[in-house]
């Protein structure tokens, strides 16, 4: 699409920001709570992750060494982890090289399948290593009671 910043020093189109921190807030408005989608983006070598919901005190690990046991290797650059927690379509697949490759049974069996509730909900994430080569995204959908 075509867009014009005519001054080179300040940005007059703002697309967003890149935030980097091991912990952010999702502000759910919707009404009924929802599963989400969570990507995470490998730019680097990253070890077994676990990310925390600390309002419920959930959490959910994936093992990087049963991803070594299915895959060959464990996380590293160019991966794309994506879990589904919304009900009837919980899912974790690798992508990998162009191949989807099923590692639900990376995700530790006590984990919790997250979703969202009305206000506040904060997330936290730490990898055993390489933790600052991780780039998270949540997708949701806003759903709200009807009559």
């Amino acid at each position: 699409f075509p867009f014009s910043n005519e001054d080179l020093y300040i940005p007059l189109i703002y697309f967003g920001d890149v935030i980097v921190d091991a912990q952010q807030t999702i502000n759910y408005t919707g009404e009924v709570p929802i599963g989400f989608v969570m990507s995470i983006d490998s730019t680097g070598d990253a070890g077994t992750i676990t990310v925390y919901n600390l309002e419920t005190r959930e959490s959910m690990t994936i093992d990087n060494d049963i991803i070594t046991s299915i895959t060959g290797t464990g996380i590293s650059a160019g991966d794309l982890i994506t879990i589904t927690t919304i009900k009837g379509q919980k899912s974790a697949i690798l992508s990998r090289d162009g191949d989807s490759i099923n590692i639900l049974n990376a995700v530790v069996g006590s984990a919790n399948w997250f979703s969202l509730d009305l206000g506040p909900n904060p997330f936290y994430y730490t990898a055993d290593f390489g933790g600052s080569f991780l780039l998270f995204n949540i997708n949701y959908q806003l759903l709200y009671e009807g009559i």
